[in-house]
């Protein structure tokens, strides 16, 4: 599973320990500061766990790294 390409202009694979961007997880769908809160979301039909390494005040910069894919 693939990042969003249209955040940061590339795409990364979706892996346990990585360090992502809010942005390049986040479709722009739903409320981002209630998935930030609860540190999941689903994409495609997977739940991706994370946990938030560096709070930005622009959240699609927010530093988050990835605990799970379920």
């Amino acid at each position: 599973m693939k990042t969003l390409s249209y955040y940061k202009g590339k795409k990364e694979e979706i892996e346990t320990g990585k360090l992502l961007y809010f942005g390049q997880i986040w479709d722009g769908e739903g409320d981002g500061k209630e998935i930030l809160r609860q540190r999941n979301i689903a994409i495609e039909e997977s739940i991706i766990k994370f946990r938030i390494i560096e709070r930005n005040k622009d959240i699609l910069e927010t530093i988050i790294k990835i605990t799970g894919i379920y």
